[in-house]
């Protein structure tokens, strides 16, 4: 079964045109913080068909260590000194040298590393990780807070592995980051909220659980909204009524779930600000309606500029306040969610035999 899907997925990026934006160093910024993309060929978990939703575009890499140099050194001059926060990234994952030589990795530490930047975020694949690895990012980045930001998505195994076509080894992960924080290292693990397969008030469960998990191993989280992106299995079960968009509303109800202490820790990210374009496809981002679209996209901006958790918990609530208030949304989503239930495997299952079932009737495998 897991086969079958994985294969699909390859079957949907096939097509996949030359993201334009990754032939050259991106950049996003959000206050004071910067992130830097540099481009790779791709991630080789999605050239294997992993991550169900994932497309993070397919790119050109540069064609020299001294052109990336000159590009970092352009954005960060840019921001000058209002720099706090530089995030470090590719379309692929940083330690991986199928993304990224090592040449070009410790190229970039060094740029970060004299940077004005107090904190450096990295992005990459649990599986980059090692010991050693974390002792050279500490060596490099030997005076800066170092946060490793990684995709945990769920910490549910069977739903890693079913719903998300991905598989992580959770007793690793716990031992990588035991040992990080022994280095002074720190963590933040990249949560999805909206599994496919699941009903609304069992994605709620399982995001608030895999919230707690990482919390209860000291790392912080970003809360990703799920997106439905072009040229992915997951955009296909979407079109043919496999998939259920998520509510933009879900995301408040979840972190009302946290106290002011918690919310400090998790933050937000992708909630329908940032997409990859391409002329003849779109995202998909979670549904909302007219009333609502722009009080839920202010609250968000807001939310995720702030860093005091007394300020987050005060926004989650008023948003709701609000749509309670206004919102039909609101009230419809509430009633999806009385009950935050456990996952029913079995009911996993069949709807993945419905999505190949539909696969084989389009004659895609």
């Amino acid at each position: 079964m897991l086969e079958t899907l994985y294969a699909a997925n390859i079957h949907f990026r096939k097509n996949r045109p030359l993201d334009e934006s990754s032939t050259s160093c991106t950049v996003f910024r959000q206050g004071n913080l910067l992130e830097i993309a540099v481009p790779s060929v791709r991630c080789k978990h999605d050239l294997a068909g992993g991550c169900i939703m994932c497309n993070y575009g397919i790119g050109k890499p540069l064609s020299s260590l001294e052109l990336i140099k000159a590009q970092f050194y352009k954005h960060l001059e840019e921001i000058g000194e209002e720099l706090d926060t530089l995030i470090l990234c590719t379309n692929g994952s940083f330690f991986d040298e199928g993304s990224l030589t090592n040449e070009v990795q410790t190229a970039i530490l060094d740029i970060a590393q004299k940077s004005v930047a107090k904190t450096i975020i990295i992005e990459t694949h649990i599986d980059t990780l090692s010991r050693d690895l974390l002792e050279r990012i500490r060596e490099i980045l030997f005076d800066k807070q170092v946060i490793l930001e990684l995709g945990l998505e769920s910490s549910n195994v069977f739903i890693q592995e079913y719903c998300y076509l991905k598989k992580i080894n959770l007793g690793f992960l716990s031992d990588i980051i035991n040992y990080g924080h022994k280095l002074g290292l720190e963590f933040q693990l990249n949560i999805i909220l909206g599994a496919p397969f699941l009903s609304e008030s069992e994605r709620l469960y399982d995001s608030k659980q895999s919230i707690e998990w990482a919390l209860n191993h000291k790392a912080m989280v970003v809360l990703f909204p799920m997106n439905i992106k072009p040229f992915t299995l997951l955009n296909f079960a979407y079109e043919n009524g496999l998939y259920e968009d998520l509510s933009h509303w879900l995301m408040p109800i979840l972190l009302n779930l946290f106290s002011a202490e918690e919310l400090e820790n998790i933050d937000i990210a992708w909630y329908g600000n940032r997409e990859i374009k391409y002329s003849n496809a779109k995202t998909i981002f979670p549904s909302d309606c007219s009333f609502c679209h722009k009080k839920l996209q202010s609250f968000y901006e807001n939310y995720a500029i702030s860093h005091n958790g007394n300020e987050r918990k005060k926004m989650v609530e008023e948003v709701l306040k609000l749509g309670i208030k206004d919102c039909n949304c609101l009230h419809d989503e509430l009633n999806k969610v009385q009950n935050c239930n456990e996952v029913k495997e079995i009911d996993v299952i069949s709807q993945m035999e419905m999505l190949i079932e539909r696969l084989k009737s389009k004659k895609i495998i």
